[in-house]
């Protein structure tokens, strides 16, 4: 059943430039979200019912929040979206881990789940655009958030000296650029309304509380986000910008 809600001005906290006022009514039909932990609604159940169970598995499988949603779960739901992982039948591709561009680091201290396959962002995008014909659905809401992991696998691999920190800081603004292709991606098969969210200062999280490099890591999420929002708009991929990181 498709069922169709109005834009409200505020969607998850965040001002959307829509250029609409909030007396004008546009509606969606079906909401999809592509990334990573942030927005992934469980995509690690199957996996995890074999190992803890399915009922239990069916109350956590999130890397985020367990047993509460995550905002994609909210809003596909108010918009009258199905809020399931893809993988359960869902419009929710994200998934815990996943990079904007290359595979997430696995083993034991990687950030795969159980059971998972790689599915960076050109993958999670592919299959919604190969689920729908190749052409994406005009009157859905779309969402992407993707770079988070990007950041800590270089700086993973700065911390194992595998690579320079200029080479860290060229890799992560290409995660960005790999994200505005495939936002572009959408664009071009038929998306007209795309949540794009930037990140939120990684710096101030309670894992840098005591970390050295957190003024460096707030420097290259800001970095980020500039080439995010400025590639989009000098690429006039239009976009509703989430502010991430001012929230």
């Amino acid at each position: 059943m498709s069922l169709k809600k109005r834009l409200i001005p505020a969607l998850v906290g965040a001002t959307l430039a829509l250029g609409a006022t909030a007396s004008q009514a546009i509606t969606f039909n079906g909401v999809y979200i592509f990334g990573d932990s942030l927005s992934d609604a469980g995509t690690y159940r199957p996996g995890l019912a074999a190992l803890i169970g399915a009922q239990t598995a069916a109350a956590v499988g999130k890397f985020t929040t367990n047993p509460g949603p995550v905002w994609s779960e909210i809003v596909a739901q108010y918009y009258g979206g199905n809020p399931a992982a893809s993988n359960a039948g869902g419009g929710i591709y994200a998934q815990g881990g996943m990079q904007a561009v290359g595979n997430a680091p696995t083993g034991p201290t990687g950030r795969l789940g159980p059971g998972g396959t790689q599915r960076p962002s050109a993958t999670q995008i592919t299959e919604y655009l190969t689920s729908n014909g190749g052409t994406a659905n005009p009157n859905a809401l779309y969402g992407v958030w993707f770079g988070a992991n990007d950041l800590f696998t270089q700086l993973e691999l700065l911390g194992a000296n595998t690579i320079t920190a200029a080479q860290l800081q060229t890799n992560f603004l290409g995660a960005a650029s790999a994200e505005i292709g495939q936002i572009a991606r959408l664009r071009a098969a038929g998306a007209r309304y795309v949540l794009a969210f930037n990140l939120p200062d990684v710096g101030s999280t309670p894992a840098f509380a005591a970390n050295p490099l957190a003024g460096t890591v707030t420097q290259l999420v800001a970095g980020f986000n500039t080439t995010l929002f400025v590639g989009l708009a000098q690429n006039n991929i239009k976009v509703i910008p989430v502010d991430a990181f001012a929230l």
